[in-house]
Parts: C-alpha cells; sequence; structure tokens
C-alpha cells in the first residue's frame, strides 16, 4: 500500500475511533462499568496515536539539509515508539488499577443497552479498518499481508493496534454480558484487567518492531532479490561488471530505502564505460523501485580486496611534492663569471643579524 493511502486510512481510522471513544464515555457515565472505561481509554489512546503517526508522516515529508543529508523518514517511526512507550503503557496501567480496584470492591452494576451498543459500534469501526486494510493489499501486488512484518511503520502499526483494538472490545463484551446476564460480580473487573494486559502487549509488541527500524532495518527481501537481478544482468561476458561482491540496503523510511553496492569492473574498462554503467545502474533500479531514493556503488577489484592494485584502471595515485614558498626557495648557483644576485632584503637583513650576534661573542 503506497503511503499515501496508508496516511488516508489512517486519517479514517483516527475518525472512527474518535466516535467509537465518545460513545464509550457516554456509556460509562451511565453504566459505571470498568470494562467501558478501560475501553473508552483504550479508543482514547488510539486516536492519540494516529494523530502523532499522522504527524509523524508530515514531519518525515521534510527534504534533507546540511543537517540531515538523507532526509527525516525516521520521524515516523520515532513518533510511533514514543505512542507505543507513553501512551499505550500507561493506558494499560490505568486500566489494569481500575480493574484491580474494582475486584477488591466490586460495585453492582445496572447494564443497560447503550453499553452493548457503544461497543457494537467500536467493533464495526474495526472491523471496516480491517477491510480497508486487506483492500490495500489486494490491490498492490507487491504487498505483503498487513499483519505481517513490514517497513511501513503506520500500516503495521495501525494493523497490529486494530487487532487489539478488536480482542479489547470482545474481552468488554464477554465481561459485561457475563455481569449483566450470568450474574459474575467480578465479570466487568477481570474484563477491564483484560483490556489492560491487551494494551501492555500492544505496547511491547510496538516497541520490538519499531526498534529495528530505528536501528536501522535493511529493506524487505523481495526488494533485495530485485536489486540482485539487476546487478547480475550487467555481469558476465561482454558485459561491464566483473563481480558484485556485497549489496546492502538501509530503511530510512517507509518509502525511502538507501542501496549501497560494492561492484568490480572488468580490466580494461574506460571512465566512461564506468560512468553509462553506474547511470545506468541508478536509473534501473530507481524505475523497478520507486522507494530507492539514494545508489552508492563503490568500486573494487574482482578479488574483492580493499585496496585496488598499482596497476588497476581507474585507480591511479598522483603524489605531489609541496612546493617551497617563494620567500624561502634557495636561489640558484650563478654560472661561472655571473656576479652573484643581490640578496633580497629580508636575507640582508637575516645576515647582518647574525654578525653582530657573534661580534657580542667575542
Amino acid at each position: 500500500m503506497a503511503p499515501v493511502a496508508t496516511k488516508r486510512l489512517v486519517a479514517v481510522a483516527l475518525i472512527g475511533n474518535a466516535t467509537a471513544a465518545f460513545a464509550k464515555i457516554a456509556a460509562y457515565a451511565m453504566t459505571g462499568s470498568s470494562a467501558l472505561l478501560s475501553e473508552a481509554i483504550h479508543s482514547l489512546v488510539a486516536v492519540t496515536h494516529q494523530t502523532l503517526m499522522l504527524f509523524g508522516y508530515n514531519q518525515a515529508a521534510r527534504p534533507g539539509d546540511a543537517r540531515h543529508a538523507f532526509g527525516y523518514a525516521k520521524e515516523i517511526y520515532f513518533w510511533s515508539f514514543v505512542a507505543a512507550v507513553l501512551l499505550f503503557s500507561h493506558g494499560a496501567g490505568v486500566a489494569i488499577y481500575e480493574g484491580i480496584q474494582k475486584i477488591k470492591s466490586p460495585p453492582f452494576l445496572a447494564i443497560s443497552p447503550i453499553a452493548y451498543w457503544a461497543l457494537l459500534l467500536a467493533l464495526a469501526v474495526q472491523i471496516a479498518v480491517i477491510v480497508m486494510l486487506m483492500r490495500g493489499r489486494s490491490a498492490s501486488p507487491n504487498a505483503i499481508s498487513p499483519f505481517a512484518e513490514t517497513r511501513d511503520a503506520m500500516r503495521g502499526a495501525l494493523a497490529i493496534e486494530t487487532l487489539a483494538a478488536t480482542a479489547g472490545i470482545l474481552i468488554a463484551l464477554a465481561g459485561i454480558f457475563a455481569t449483566d446476564v450470568l450474574g459474575v460480580r467480578y465479570g466487568d473487573a477481570l474484563a477491564s484487567l483484560g483490556v489492560g494486559f491487551v494494551m501492555a502487549a500492544l505496547a511491547a509488541l510496538m516497541c520490538l518492531r519499531i526498534r529495528t527500524l530505528l536501528v536501522g532495518a535493511a529493506a524487505d527481501p523481495g526488494l533485495r532479490s530485485r536489486l540482485r537481478v539487476l546487478f547480475a544482468s550487467e555481469m558476465g561476458t561482454g558485459r561491464p561488471l566483473a563481480a558484485v561482491h556485497d549489496i546492502k540496503t538501509l530503511q530510512l523510511g517507509p518509502d525511502d530505502v538507501l542501496v549501497a553496492a560494492n561492484v568490480a569492473f572488468h580490466d580494461g574498462e574506460t571512465a566512461r564505460s564506468v560512468e553509462d554503467t553506474t547511470t545506468r545502474l541508478d536509473r534501473s533500479i530507481k524505475a523497478e523501485a520507486p522507494e530507492v531514493s539514494h545508489v552508492f556503488l563503490a568500486l573494487q577489484p574482482p578479488d574483492g580486496s580493499d585496496e585496488m592494485a598499482d596497476d588497476a584502471p581507474l585507480a591511479r595515485s598522483v603524489t605531489t611534492q609541496p612546493q617551497p614558498h617563494p620567500a624561502t626557495a634557495p636561489m640558484p648557483a650563478p654560472a661561472p663569471g655571473q656576479p652573484r644576485a643581490p640578496q633580497s632584503p629580508a636575507s640582508s637583513h637575516e645576515g647582518s643579524r647574525k654578525s653582530r650576534k657573534k661580534k657580542r661573542r667575542h
């Protein structure tokens, strides 16, 4: 799914979760259910998280500058990480605390139908988001499952968050039903604990997934396979590349990938041939994978050693000797029969100063 489409989907989910949050708050005010309170907190945390994701997306779109040559694409990973650490962990703490307090002194609840309607509305919102995620996957033939590992932090976080929200709603429904219909006094409090544990697990899972992207993850395996095919098309007899020693990728952002490769050209390749080949590789890589924004190629000898041989093409070293300053350069010796050139004022002054020092010693 393209990042712009993901941004639109996050905005739709934000509106749906905000609506569900208000419905849960109203239902909690009428029933006093701990499960509804925990679910309201869950929805409010999700709304804040999605707002931060949209903010991070806008920050990540800024172009590079002198201090950030490769741009600000990792901003979106940072804000997703902040949401996971601060929002979901704190929301989980509040929900678990509320559940423990209600277990200690369970209240007598008067569950009204609005509690079920609020939760069913929230469940419909989550099902709609899941359907849109699946449609986005089917619209892109190269997209992986929205619930599998993905370099698009917005899409991956939204998918995990949607599953967690669905699980929390089902737990809350079960707890309210147990208290209202089956007469289990602790059902509502246990549901609040369950929602809190779901948020805690969500925070831990998001931290683990986003940590890899913050530290510096490689691009997805599909892109790396396509890159190997493109480099292989320039290798072989009659083609400029003799070997490709290493291809490395770095995921800078959801749609921003850096590619670096160590390549070796055949002996005798001219500078013009090297330039044409690198330009052709750069264009073909960016045409095949538009998410690649930077391509760097380092020249190495065919054996893969770090230093080029002294006689290797395009590796000639030019050494220059430092030239003396005109004022300190030695004067050339005069030819026989020619008078010595007069000294410069600086040199004659230095000579007279040395002679005065000798006289003082005597």
